[in-house]
């Protein structure tokens, strides 16, 4: 009888912990403390592996701290008690450009749940995915070497070049590159309040001569801007916003072809280098072995963010 009546006090005392335990957990969650409520749903779990309820918070503590893949497996493991599960599960497929997936997620929300105050916002990431899918499918793989937040003002203290890597202009919010001889200057110039076109000059002895514009094939979209030659006088780099890009300024290639002296059809050189932010100033140092790109898309409005890679081989493309 002593016994049973132990066994049933232990019982009780058990239960008791654990509800105290839920309890903590649900305030820790409710309150942001994500990392704090991640370990109380852990501890919860294992004493119930298959409370949707425990899995489902332990998916959305790992997603609120970035931890995507973790987040993706635990949603699926929670199965679809929660209708919100479908839209964060969305949400971490989209972070981790897994984009079939992520759509089909977001239209599974959208089915179970039609009446959502997030259905504009769905759509639109929708849209997105769609519009990142053939980006993905040739991402590059970079190695970062460091990353700078810095004021848009500042930017080029950051680009550190060789001298056979030419240098950096600056006017206003426009950029050019002037070759490894100071002989050939190349920028961007503004046309009106929406448009700027590249265009270049030559120097002979002590005298900039005319400006040339480049071609129509390069500065056919509303913005052009931060172009960046190689050492080999033939390949260039620069932004434009083109309204097929992800969005905002994206970064192109081109190559000057000297047996008909005209450049290839402008190539987006994708992701990671290019997102639905604005993405310029593309340069490699070939000597250092090092690039750098800039992006705002992390960024306030008066800062922006470089990211600096190694670079053993020039990105290009063939034009299709």
């Amino acid at each position: 009888m002593r016994k049973k009546v132990f066994i049933l006090l232990l019982l009780l005392g058990t239960i008791n912990v654990s509800a105290q335990l839920a309890n903590t957990a649900e305030v820790q969650f409710n309150e942001g403390k994500y990392s704090e409520a991640l370990l109380s749903y852990e501890q919860l779990l294992k004493q119930s592996p298959k409370s949707t309820l425990y899995l489902y918070r332990y998916a959305r503590c790992s997603q609120e701290l970035g931890d995507y893949s973790t987040a993706i497996d635990y949603f699926i493991k929670a199965g679809n008690t929660y209708k919100l599960k479908h839209f964060f599960l969305a949400e971490c497929y989209f972070a981790t450009r897994q984009m079939d997936q992520a759509i089909e997620a977001y239209q599974t929300y959208l089915n179970v749940k039609p009446d959502t105050d997030r259905k504009d916002y769905v759509l639109a990431q929708i849209e997105k995915a769609e519009k990142l899918k053939p980006y993905l499918r040739r991402v590059t793989h970079v190695v970062l070497l460091d990353s700078f937040d810095i004021p848009k003002d500042s930017i080029l203290s950051v680009y550190q070049l060789s001298d056979e890597a030419g240098r950096l202009t600056k006017d206003s919010c426009y950029f050019g590159y002037k070759n490894q001889f100071g002989n050939c200057w190349t920028y961007a110039s503004k046309v009106d309040s929406l448009h700027t076109m590249l265009v270049r000059q030559y120097r002979l002895l002590n005298t900039w001569g005319d400006t040339d514009t480049l071609p129509a094939r390069i500065n056919q979209f509303t913005e052009q801007n931060s172009p960046y030659w190689l050492s080999d006088g033939v390949t260039l780099y620069f932004s434009a916003n083109n309204p097929d890009g992800l969005g905002g300024l994206d970064i192109y290639v081109t190559r000057y072809n000297t047996g008909n002296e005209t450049y290839t059809i402008p190539e987006n050189i994708g992701i990671p280098f290019n997102s639905f932010g604005n993405d310029y100033l593309y340069v490699l140092d070939e000597t250092k072995g090092v690039g750098y790109w800039a992006t705002d898309q992390y960024s306030t409005p008066d800062s922006v963010r470089v990211y600096k890679f190694e670079s053993k081989e020039p990105l290009l493309w063939t034009a299709e």
